[in-house]
């Protein structure tokens, strides 16, 4: 598979994490047994309907056998577009606007019948824009569900938004 411009593999000294590149941004997933695989399939597809949705743009994914911490075995490397800053990272509050498109994005990542089940500071990326526009996405979308009953819709919905009661989370809003 060949991936779009500037994105290259990283070598395996490389730390994912903290590559300065500012385009792209690689997770790998370990492929060990069935429970990793449904892992990897809530990744995939979130990635795929998230983009530049409800989360970073997404550039690519390939299945490879070595890891930059020269971690054995078979991984799912997925690239997607890279934001500098968590919510835990960031140094202000959201303010009332902000705080409102982070629950716009919460509302259009469920009306794709995407539930995150993770919601935590450090699950929500955010830069800047040209224009100085506040730009928030959601990454990590290994615990996520998928429904389009309205019971589950209603669950799992009520979920992620109550995650945003949650003491960790609310020390970043402004409702």
């Amino acid at each position: 598979m060949t991936f779009p411009s500037p994105v290259a593999p990283l070598t395996r000294k490389q730390n994912i994490w903290s590559s300065t590149s500012p385009v792209w941004l690689i997770k790998y997933v370990p492929v060990i047994n069935e429970k990793d695989a449904d892992h990897c399939s809530s990744e995939i597809a979130a990635a795929i309907a998230g983009s530049n949705r409800f989360a970073p743009n997404y550039l690519g994914m390939k299945f490879v056998s070595d890891h930059p911490s020269d971690q054995n075995g078979l991984w799912l490397a997925i690239w997607i577009e890279r934001f500098p800053f968590t919510l835990k990272d960031w140094p202000e509050r959201l303010n009332k606007k902000e705080t409102k498109q982070m629950l716009d994005i919460i509302s259009i990542m469920h009306s794709f019948g995407v539930f995150h089940c993770d919601l935590h500071p450090g699950n929500v990326v955010l830069r800047r824009s040209s224009d100085g526009a506040l730009e928030i996405k959601l990454i990590d979308f290994g615990l996520s569900r998928f429904s389009s009953s309205e019971h589950d819709r209603n669950y799992w919905g009520f979920l992620d938004i109550d995650i945003l009661r949650n003491n960790s989370m609310k020390k970043h809003l402004s409702f």
